[in-house]
């Protein structure tokens, strides 16, 4: 097939993959200048990593059409796919748990442990 034409087909999705690798890398540069002291911005930096895999993932099936056959590939699209739906859903779990009690003290511990249970749930969904 000609090239301009896969461009083309494919434009509805480079056009908000391309934008969200530059949208995640500047949440990349806010956090390394010190967002990594914050929960809530360590929250969303995580789901910033996730859609940030997931847009290379989908851009590299666009201009490298033979990738989508390889398990590497596969894995990526699923796990970021799915991972991105749970932790967004943990996100709002997160701030429930942070609103309804102001005695929570150890918010990065719940926050760990939220986050390591949306990865096993995640790699659960992915490998059945």
């Amino acid at each position: 097939m000609d090239s301009e034409f896969l461009l083309t087909f494919n434009l509805p999705l480079l056009i908000p993959s391309f934008l969200t690798v530059i949208a995640c890398s500047w949440l990349f540069f806010k956090y390394c200048q010190g967002g990594w002291k914050r929960v809530g911005f360590s929250m969303i930096f995580i789901l910033a990593l996730s859609d940030f895999i997931y847009s290379l993932t989908v851009l590299s099936t666009i201009f490298f059409p033979l990738v989508n056959v390889s398990p590497y590939y596969r894995f990526n699209f699923f796990f970021c796919s799915n991972f991105s739906i749970y932790w967004a859903a943990a996100i709002a779990f997160l701030i429930y748990k942070t609103l309804f009690n102001k005695d929570l003290t150890n918010i990065k511990k719940l926050f760990t442990q939220t986050l390591l249970v949306v990865i096993a749930v995640t790699l659960v969904v992915v490998f059945m």
